[in-house]
């Protein structure tokens, strides 16, 4: 635990973050949580990831009073024993009660998504959307008729951890309270994706290399790291679509010969066909 908690804190000091969230599937540790909360420097918020019937949902607290919060997690604990159970909207608001109280975050735009029924029903208490990748993000963003977006590390600290995920959600609030918070993620003029350039810019790798939130080129003569680097970035990203080079070429010429050998095969079946045809007549009589 205490290899863990240090990478909280070089997690924390690394990404210069100010304030993070604890969240596990379907669970809260208040014993956990105070340990790693009491090892860091900045706000620490006590969360749970909720499996619901069409997707997770984020709900996340205040820490005034951690009890509250592991007996009600606690209680989803109960009705989510499997990997196939949900917990229901209507489960959900006998469990916390006025849901307005928290922080509430369904995945919008992240598999699996909250959808239909069950995001209508959740929709008057939502605070933002999230989504895993900054193409979405702006997506988002610029779309007045969808959530305030919010892009998160998901980071699994773990013993081994050496790499340190680049993505985070920059808010423009005053004081790091939850009702303060909650009213920033209302406000889309203060959401970003980075803290100096805003949406314009994010940080694609933990060294801070900053790219595009539209086209990037890469510039650079041979064994000067583009290969390297486009990989490195493609690892930070969820679910990338990553060609590496030379596999259009490939793949391209993969194409080129099998359309090749076919033609071949469709031109040797006429020329047989149109000139062998009355041997083959001969011979069958």
């Amino acid at each position: 635990m205490e290899i863990a908690n240090s990478n909280y804190f070089n997690y924390v000091e690394e990404r210069e973050l100010d304030a993070i969230a604890i969240t596990n599937h379907d669970l809260f540790d208040s014993e956990q949580f105070s340990s790693i909360a009491n090892t860091l420097n900045v706000p620490v918020f006590p969360g749970i990831e909720i499996n619901m019937q069409s997707g997770h949902l984020l709900v996340i607290s205040d820490s005034s009073n951690l009890e509250d919060f592991q007996d009600k997690a606690d209680k989803v604990r109960s009705i989510v024993k499997r990997e196939e159970d949900y917990v229901t909207f209507e489960d959900l608001s006998l469990i916390y009660g006025d849901l307005g109280e928290y922080l509430i975050i369904p995945h919008y735009q992240k598999r699996p998504p909250i959808s239909g029924d069950e995001l209508e029903s959740i929709r008057p208490y939502l605070d933002a959307g999230e989504v895993d990748s900054p193409k979405k993000f702006m997506r988002m963003w610029n779309d007045p008729n969808l959530p305030t977006p919010v892009l998160f590390s998901d980071i699994r600290i773990k013993e081994d951890l050496t790499k340190f995920s680049s993505r985070a959600t920059y808010i423009d609030c005053g004081h790091l309270t939850l009702k303060a918070i909650k009213a920033s993620l209302r406000d889309k003029l203060k959401v970003y994706l980075s803290p100096e350039n805003g949406n314009k810019l994010f940080e694609a790798l933990p060294n801070g290399q900053k790219i595009s939130t539209g086209l990037n080129v890469v510039l650079g003569g041979r064994s000067t790291g583009k290969t390297v680097t486009l990989q490195r970035i493609a690892e930070q990203m969820y679910d990338p679509l990553h060609i590496e080079q030379f596999d259009l070429v490939q793949k391209e010429e993969e194409l080129e010969k099998r359309l090749f050998e076919e033609a071949v095969s469709r031109d040797k079946s006429h020329v047989e066909e149109l000139h062998l045809s009355h041997f083959k007549e001969v011979v069958d009589g």
